[in-house]
């Protein structure tokens, strides 16, 4: 049997020292790591068996490697095996001998207990990143100065496998990183080009609105019709309410838009609704919104549509249809220039003109008190 280190020659003790360094300071692969760490102290240890035991992501022992421990040459042992190994190296704190009774006890599936073992913790740089068990035959032990150069060897040894870990953790980081800004090159790509298609679309349908709906796109030219256009004249400039009033299909939407998208808030919205389309208990909620929780079903805060149609046009067709309460709403939101939502406290100021239509008479409604 060679000698231990610590009997051999300085030189050679240093000689080997270097070797196992610089061995493992050429390579970055965890693995490889491993195998020089565990190979180079079994051989300075002059151990005939072992394990290398390292601590995974949740803090528990892991056999890393093996070599004679266990009869079947699995390197998997039986359960309690990390928690002997555990206790040992709670008790040593260090690079320690183990002698008399056999730390595996009935665990134990290889050869007989020699009468000693080494534990050689592995530091790292934050914290311990496991240790070496090792055992040898009942020959010559190892000596306390053994244990020096040993901890020295697994000190240096383990600072080359976690350098490695960091590396081969950043490599992964890296490559997640690299493959999501992949996924994100690729979503901006696909918004890019939506967001240009929907301008383009949004460009067109406004070339397209404004030559639609120009005066010169109603179709008429009796004197009747030169009325309404003078009429148009004069009232699309300003922010006036306008009624109009015709029978179904005589186009009065048609005139709605014509004065909109002709005025100066012809770059804003323009919001249609029916008001015979809309039920008694859900007007204010549609006109004025509401506030989340404001009732059930109300999931989520919505804006009305006189919010939506802020600093444009709000197009209320068949206002003769709504009841004597919703008029007092409306007319309440004319006067003040504000909403409230429905289930909320804070007035919200609205700059919204109003255009309506009705194929009602509605001096006649009024005659009759509706």
């Amino acid at each position: 049997m060679a000698p231990h280190p610590s009997h051999a020659a300085a030189g050679d003790r240093l000689a080997y020292f270097l070797e196992a360094v610089g061995e493992a300071l050429k390579t970055l692969d965890e693995e490889e790591c491993q195998e020089i760490l565990f190979r180079r102290i079994l051989q300075a240890a002059q151990a005939e068996r072992g394990c290398l035991l390292l601590f995974d992501l949740y803090d528990q022992l892991k056999i890393v490697r093996c070599k004679g421990l266990f009869a079947d040459g699995t390197s998997v042992p039986p359960e309690p095996f990390g928690d002997r190994i555990h206790e040992i190296l709670v008790r040593s704190k260090g690079p320690a001998i183990v002698e008399g009774e056999d730390p595996l006890g009935p665990l134990r599936t290889g050869d007989s207990w020699p009468g000693w073992a080494l534990w050689i913790p592995v530091p790292a740089r934050d914290r311990g990143l496991g240790g070496g068990y090792f055992e040898g035959l009942a020959g010559e032990r190892p000596i306390p100065a053994d244990l020096r150069f040993l901890e020295a060897l697994a000190t240096h040894l383990g600072a080359s496998l976690d350098t490695a870990r960091i590396y081969q953790e950043h490599e992964k980081k890296k490559q997640r990183i690299e493959k999501l800004n992949k996924v994100l090159e690729r979503q901006i790509e696909t918004q890019t080009l939506r967001i240009k298609r929907m301008a383009s679309e949004l460009q067109n349908s406004r070339k397209e609105i404004q030559l639609k709906y120009n005066y010169d796109r109603i179709v008429g030219k009796s004197a009747k019709m030169q009325e309404v256009f003078a009429i148009l004249d004069k009232v699309t400039d300003s922010d006036l309410p306008v009624m109009i009033q015709g029978e179904s299909g005589t186009g009065k939407e048609l005139i709605a838009k014509a004065v909109h998208y002709n005025g100066k808030r012809k770059e804003m919205p323009f919001v249609s609704e029916n008001c015979a389309a809309i039920g008694e208990n859900l007007f204010e909620s549609e006109l004025f919104g509401y506030e989340k929780g404001a009732f059930t079903g109300a999931d989520e805060t919505k804006p009305g549509l006189f919010e939506v149609a802020d600093g444009g046009t709000l197009f209320l067709d068949e206002i003769g249809d709504l009841n004597l309460e919703n008029q007092k709403k409306i007319l309440r939101a004319l006067q003040e220039g504000e909403v409230r939502r429905v289930g909320g406290k804070t007035p919200i100021p609205v700059d919204v003109r109003i255009l309506c239509a009705t194929n009602r008479n509605l001096e006649q409604l009024i005659k009759e008190g509706a």
